[in-house]
């Protein structure tokens, strides 16, 4: 994505015809994962989830909450293989416009994830 001239993991996109930022409508959201990272066991993989949402949510004024049923979760993360390991890391469905659907979220099986404060580099 490109905000304001600065690109994110190197693809260039668009905020959508307008030029506007796109946001989640309301406050709000629920959030479920499907599966885990690779060499992560579900609870493990929940953990960093919780972790990350606290961390986006507490920066743009939106409250996430965990839901363990996918049919009324407005984020969906699951895992499974994109292109292996090295390159697409993970695609997510961003909210423009008149959004009322869900979004999903596709982290690749084939990379190496680890969680902690000082991972390990590679």
């Amino acid at each position: 994505m490109n905000y304001n001239g600065l690109q994110i993991c190197g693809v260039v996109g668009e905020y959508n015809a307008t030029g506007t930022l796109c946001r989640f409508p309301g406050k709000k959201l629920t959030w479920t994962t499907t599966g885990a990272f690779t060499g992560f066991d579900e609870t493990t993989t929940k953990s960093v989830f919780m972790d990350a949402w606290k961390a986006i949510t507490s920066k743009c004024g939106l409250v996430a909450e965990y839901t363990p049923n996918p049919k009324t979760a407005n984020v969906i993360t699951n895992f499974g293989r994109i292109d292996g390991p090295g390159n697409v890391l993970a695609w997510s469905k961003v909210v423009c416009g008149g959004f009322s659907g869900q979004l999903d979220q596709l982290f690749d099986s084939g990379d190496a994830y680890s969680y902690s404060d000082s991972p390990p580099q590679g």
